[in-house]
């Protein structure tokens, strides 16, 4: 493995009797081999480092004890070389869900700003604060569940440990509604993530029962737990139950950017289930009432501009117009490329 790493072998050799070149492997520890490559990582070197320390009891028991640990190195896992601080094992996790951890990164810095910012929770700005904490404490004891270094036993996945938590966690949250909101509105955004869109959606309807006992649930937090399940419903090919939903749900005008925003994706969501249902001629006025949105709120968001195109292209494409069809494909790639989406 040092001599693949770094294209040398680990002890100089070339001269000298036998004796010495004992005395060499048994007396001399080799240069980690980043010192001679330098894309080697840390934990690389720390796993070259076991294998060929000089103490028995300080190396792999054996080599199937070592392929497991490059195994661990190789899955994104903390490697049992280094020591597992909290640091180390916290890293390891970030790099394995780097997608999951932005929108969970991104979610927290939400629910902070809702704390310091929102004329509606400034009278109750402490309250709002032991909410967010209670919230992350929850994804904490989720995330702990879905360490591999933390519990014993076989290896259990994030989506996994959600599931388990999920009864529980609907147990901690139910006394304060305002609570039961941000977590499983997380917990939406999470299970959708994940690909879990049955659970998704289950957690944005919790999120959206919620909306009508909290006081400070105002408009944009309804829109955006409703926006969730007809998403969630939408990605399970479920299309006649997301256009019930929606024609359930009362009407929101939206007064601001973010609540249009969220009114524009709910719109999007709604088009897509009527051209699906095969209904072309109400999925155009939806797409005229996202256009006047766009345009009455200034709003360039390449994200939702780029859902609005691909909706677009759908659209043109059922009603046989391919020309159109194909640029706004054209538009949806560059609008992609903008907000770092990935297009096929």
């Amino acid at each position: 493995l040092y001599l693949m790493l770094t294209g040398r072998a680990a002890y100089e050799l070339d001269e000298g009797s036998l004796q010495q070149a004992i005395g060499i492997i048994c007396e001399r520890t080799p240069r980690p081999p980043s010192a001679y490559a330098a894309g080697v990582s840390p934990d690389l070197d720390a796993v070259v480092g076991r294998a060929l320390h000089k103490s028995p009891s300080q190396r792999y028991a054996s080599a199937a004890a070592f392929a497991d640990d490059l195994r661990r190195y190789l899955h994104g896992q903390p490697v049992l070389a280094r020591p597992h601080s909290v640091w180390y094992v916290s890293q390891r996790f970030v790099q394995r869900h780097a997608v999951l951890v932005s929108v969970i990164a991104a979610s927290v810095l939400a629910l902070a700003g809702a704390t310091l910012f929102s004329i509606d929770m400034a009278r109750d700005a402490q309250a709002e604060a032991e909410r967010s904490r209670k919230t992350q404490q929850i994804l904490a004891d989720v995330f702990q569940q879905a360490d591999p270094f933390g519990r014993p036993g076989p290896d259990v996945t994030l989506g996994d440990a959600l599931q388990r938590r999920f009864d529980p966690i609907a147990g901690q949250v139910q006394q304060d509604p305002e609570l039961a909101l941000q977590v499983f509105q997380l917990l939406g955004a999470i299970f959708n993530q994940l690909g879990m869109y049955d659970q998704s959606e289950q957690a944005y309807q919790r999120a959206l029962e919620a909306t009508s006992e909290a006081p400070s649930a105002f408009r944009t937090r309804r829109l955006a737990a409703a926006q969730g399940v007809a998403a969630a419903l939408n990605a399970q090919g479920r299309f006649q139950e997301t256009l019930a939903f929606i024609d359930r749900l009362p009407e929101t005008p939206p007064i601001d950017q973010e609540s249009a925003r969220l009114k524009i994706f709910l719109l999007l969501d709604d088009t897509e289930a009527q051209l699906a249902s095969g209904n072309l001629e109400t999925a155009t006025q939806r797409l005229d009432e996202v256009q006047d949105l766009v345009a009455r709120f200034g709003l360039d968001d390449p994200e939702l501009l780029y859902r609005k195109k691909v909706t677009l292209a759908t659209a043109a494409r059922d009603g046989m117009d391919f020309e159109a069809a194909t640029e706004h494909s054209r538009q949806a790639a560059a609008y992609a490329g903008e907000a770092g989406l990935q297009w096929a």
